[in-house]
């Protein structure tokens, strides 16, 4: 019964919803990070500074980057903290287990409300961004 009630959710669930959970299921073939099972990075959120400032922070399995602190090496940073901690030292894509959407994306690409999509869409931004860096190494 239980496993019919989970079939009945997909065979409704919208394109959107599915390409997240496309997108999050383990990775197979060649390429792909098939070496950890967990994320490595845990959040991607924008945070306020105490003088105002938006910034922001790259929360990943046993370190913090934020924007204040790396600048325009943030990426580069989180992705040589990441390309270290990989016991195979290899450079297959980084996937990001959550993101909050900044404020200046919501305002920019979603004024009457953020969906599903946008999150996929920066979730993705964010991803090659990464996956940029770590090739650059």
């Amino acid at each position: 019964m239980k496993n019919s009630r989970a079939r009945l959710v997909f065979a409704n669930a919208t394109v959107p919803a599915l390409l997240f959970l496309t997108s999050c299921a383990v990775p197979l073939g060649p390429g792909f990070n098939t070496e950890r099972q967990s994320y490595e990075v845990r959040l991607v959120t924008e945070e306020a500074t105490p003088d105002g400032r938006k910034v922001l922070v790259v929360q990943t399995e046993g370190a913090s980057f934020s924007s204040a602190d790396h600048g325009a090496d943030l990426f580069r940073n989180v992705a040589a903290f990441i390309y270290e901690a990989r016991q195979r030292k290899s450079k297959n894509p980084i996937f990001i287990g959550d993101c909050v959407l900044p404020s200046s994306f919501r305002e920019k690409f979603c004024p009457q409300g953020a969906k599903g999509t946008h999150y996929l869409a920066y979730r993705k931004l964010i991803e090659g961004k990464l996956y940029q860096a770590l090739q650059a190494l």
